[in-house]
């Protein structure tokens, strides 16, 4: 009799926990890369595509109910991207003809997503490093496969940042901009 109600226990329990799946929104415990308390913060931005090299500065405004924007110019001061997202999707303030595609940016928002929250999709396997910290994390997919790894941390975050799609051949690599106040 014994054994029995331990066997349906652990029946039960081995349902209910595999049937549970996480929606958008909820978090899971997966530490943050990027501190979402400060207003603005610049990193210098180095995006390679195949053989071309492009870099400039990202701008990043952490906003109220999961909006953020990002903006990027070219060190010269023309914007190339001005995008916001929200935990639903992304609005588009201007992008330069080029980058004007559907699956460009749906690329940009799900990594700016996945930067803002690294437990952002469900499909994601975590590295971690000394202390906790996240070290990496691997989006799977099969064209869009997503690898992030995070370095350098300073104050619990780190200062360096790259995003590498490896069969579109696409790496984008963030560094932390010293002593910038992010006033703008």
């Amino acid at each position: 009799m014994m054994r029995i109600f331990t066997l349906n226990s652990i029946l039960i329990l081995f349902l209910l926990s595999s049937c549970s799946t996480l929606k958008r929104g909820e978090s899971t415990g997966v530490p943050l890369v990027i501190d979402t308390s400060a207003g603005v913060q610049i990193y210098d931005l180095t995006m390679t595509y195949k053989d071309v090299e492009f870099a400039g500065l990202l701008l990043l405004r952490s906003g109220m109910q999961e909006r953020n924007r990002f903006v990027l110019t070219s060190h010269f001061g023309m914007t190339v991207f001005d995008i916001e997202t929200s935990g639903n999707g992304y609005k588009t303030h201007y992008v330069i003809p080029a980058m004007n595609r559907k699956r460009v940016l749906y690329l940009l928002w799900s990594d700016f997503s996945i930067l803002m929250r690294p437990d952002f999709f469900k499909n994601i396997k975590y590295t971690y490093g000394d202390e906790g910290k996240l070290k990496s994390l691997v989006r799977k997919g099969s064209i869009t496969k997503t690898e992030m790894s995070f370095i350098r941390y300073v104050d619990g975050f780190p200062n360096v940042l790259e995003i590498n799609h490896p069969f579109l051949k696409l790496n984008i690599k963030l560094k932390k901009t010293e002593n910038a106040d992010g006033v703008i």
